[in-house]
Formats: C-alpha cells, structure tokens, sequence
C-alpha cells in the first residue's frame, strides 16, 4: 500500500520541512501474505572425543583455509597448552556476512569451543560439521 503525504502524529524535522516546502512524502506499506515455515534452530554444536590426540597434534599446522558458497573456515593460529595435554585454535569461521570468531580446545578426552558455542544459525552449523570432520580426520 503507497500513501502520499499522510498526516502522522510524529513527523521528523525532515518530513516538517518538506511539507512545507509542498514536496511530496511517500509512505510505503509492505505485507506478507506469505507464512513461512519454523526453521530449525536446535543445532548442536558438539564434537566426538579425540581418540588419538598424538598423531593430531602434529597435523595442526596443515589445515588451509575452507571457503564455500555459504561458509569459510579459517584456522588463525593454534595455542599449546603448557600442560602439553591439549591445544586451543583461533578460528574465523561461518557466514562470510557475520563471521564467527572463536576458540576451540582440543584435549585428549574434550573437544569444546571456548568460551561458549557459535550463534546457532545453519551457516555456523554447516561449517561446525565440516570443523568437525576435520578434526575427526586428523586423528
């Protein structure tokens, strides 16, 4: 619906100039008539545990960067703890739109992003399920 130059209780200092300038304001009225269907919000963004973290560690610094249509994966750099009983990753990672920055540890019995798990949306998803075959692979 289109209507021209209609009386509103609260006008800008912009639309109060026009109008007194006689310049025409249009108000643009959109609708849809369209219902969409509930989207699937319950994603889970866990990881299996790493059975052989040894061979793992090693191939850390091997990984180049993903980049598809919906979503990249980027590994910035990779943190040893100093208890030599894990590693952190710097990751860049999900819509190239709203990208992603997060830390994943990887122990020898927990894989978990730190300090809480990605927006749930299916960008973030789809790139947290080719993460986590990443990580399965290396092993």
């Amino acid at each position: 619906m289109v209507e021209k130059n209609k009386n509103l209780e609260v006008t800008s200092k912009y639309e109060s100039r026009w109008l007194r300038e006689g310049k025409d304001i249009y108000n643009v009225t959109l609708i849809n008539e369209k219902l969409s269907e509930d989207k699937d919000k319950n994603y889970s963004f866990s990881f299996d545990e790493v059975e052989n973290f040894d061979s793992m560690n090693t191939n850390l610094g091997k990984i180049d960067k993903i980049v598809t249509k919906n979503y990249f994966i980027s590994i910035q750099k990779t943190y040893k703890l100093t208890s030599r009983d894990g590693v952190v990753l710097e990751l860049s990672f999900g819509n190239f739109n709203r990208p992603e920055h997060k830390y994943l540890l990887i122990k020898k019995d927990l894989v978990e992003y730190i300090p809480d798990a990605p927006i749930p949306t299916k960008d973030n998803f789809d790139a947290h399920k080719r993460l986590r075959r990443i990580v399965w692979q290396m092993q």
